[in-house]
């Protein structure tokens, strides 16, 4: 399915990011990776229906993504592996170039990382 979402498709997807963006603070490279990535996967989902089984789980990795890059999260409570493999399947659906794909799941890495273990410390010669 090549075609375009409906402007108003589009303009639902683009609410629902901003809506969730309004309320809870993220990096900015997740912020631009939703506003423009994600919300091109969620006006895709929109366009077969909010009360979908996509437009859910568009709507469900965009919290695990988010929820992901919080501090402060119990390690344990993290689902990186099957979040990734959502993201990389939404990314699929709008065909992103594959220098974009290795971009956003670089940025996550470092994030994640930060998260896990602290911000990283230059190595002493």
């Amino acid at each position: 399915q090549d075609s375009q979402p409906s402007p108003a498709a589009q303009a639902a997807a683009a609410q629902t990011v901003a809506a969730m963006l309004g309320v809870t603070a993220v990096p900015p490279p997740v912020a631009m990776f939703l506003t423009e990535t994600w919300a091109q996967v969620l006006a895709r989902a929109h366009a077969l229906g909010t009360r979908g089984e996509q437009w859910r789980d568009a709507v469900d990795v965009m919290n695990e993504l988010i929820a992901s890059v919080k501090p402060g999260i119990d390690p344990a409570e993290r689902v990186l592996p099957g979040m990734l493999k959502k993201l990389q399947a939404g990314m699929d659906a709008v065909a992103l170039d594959a220098g974009k794909r290795k971009a956003v799941l670089d940025m996550l890495m470092v994030h994640h990382r930060e998260i896990l273990l602290g911000p990283a410390r230059p190595m002493a010669a």
